[in-house]
Parts: C-alpha cells; sequence; structure tokens
C-alpha cells in the first residue's frame, strides 16, 4: 500500500520533496520503540501520500455537505489484502461565516482492516465508521468522544464526483 502511494506521489509532484519527506518519516520511524508508535507513523505517512497529488489521482475520492455547515471530503486507497487507507477531512463554518472567521477544519486518516465494505478507524475514545453503500457512495459514522475542532463533525453520506 505504501509504495504504491509513494509511486503515485513521485510521479505527479516534484519528487525531491516526496524523497526528503519519506527519509524524514524513515528517521522518525527509526526511533519507535513499541508497535502503537510504528503503527501511527505508518499511518501518517500513508495519510500524507494520501494527500498528495499523485495519493489523490490513485485513490477515490468522495465529497459531503450536510446541513449543520460541515462539508467533507473523503479519499479512499485500496482495498488491497483487506485493508483500505482513509482520509476524512471536514471544514465546518459556524453561525457568523467564513468572513466572521467562524470557520474550523479537522481530519483523521489511517489504515483499517475493510471487510464486506465495512471498516472502523479508532484512536482514543472516538470511532469513525466507514460503510460502502455501493459504487459512488459511502457512509461515515462517528461515535465517541472525538476530540475535533469545535462543531466539526466527519460523519455524512459522501458521494463520488
Amino acid at each position: 500500500m505504501m509504495s504504491s502511494l509513494y509511486a503515485a506521489a513521485v510521479k505527479e509532484v516534484d519528487a525531491g520533496k516526496i524523497k526528503q519527506q519519506q527519509q524524514r518519516w524513515l528517521k522518525s520511524l527509526q526511533s519507535c520503540t513499541d508497535a502503537a508508535c510504528v503503527r501511527q507513523a505508518y499511518d501518517d505517512q500513508i495519510g500524507f501520500l494520501m494527500t498528495t497529488k499523485g495519493g489523490r489521482r490513485v485513490s477515490t475520492n468522495l465529497t459531503t455537505e450536510n446541513t449543520d455547515g460541515n462539508e467533507g471530503d473523503l479519499s479512499i486507497f485500496g482495498p488491497i489484502d483487506g485493508l483500505a487507507a482513509v482520509s476524512v477531512a471536514s471544514t465546518f463554518v459556524g453561525p457568523g461565516g467564513a468572513d466572521a472567521g467562524d470557520v474550523n477544519a479537522d481530519n483523521v486518516s489511517g489504515v483499517i482492516p475493510l471487510k464486506d465494505g465495512h471498516g472502523k478507524l479508532s484512536a482514543d475514545n472516538c470511532s469513525i465508521g466507514f460503510d460502502r453503500l455501493n459504487a459512488q457512495t459511502w457512509r461515515v459514522s462517528q461515535s465517541g468522544a472525538c476530540q475535533f475542532a469545535n462543531g466539526v463533525t466527519m460523519q455524512g453520506i459522501y458521494r463520488r464526483q
């Protein structure tokens, strides 16, 4: 998964910058002393590679607009061997509006097991569920104490554009 995203990233953008980032990632990975650190390092790097132009090109990209002021983007790469890389980001525009600076944004990414179109990304007391409804649509649910920026939610129906 990582090698496919890396190859796509270096084809689309300044390969030197991507390679430098990969070297910094390798150094941080080498400083890990436990499995949780290694997993987080991989999730972070895969999330970064998914946001590159090449990563977005090889991923499935979907969007949502909720009536509560949240707009979201979901990118999914895979599944490969039962795993999928997911990255979901949301922006909340509050009642004061963008001109007044009433805007908050947050994101979460990681690698999840995906079985029969269902998967879950969990961190601390927050759980983000991913359900493939059809080839064009995914439902994202959110439960627990997610510590996203004020007003930001990841949940919604995401559609391919």
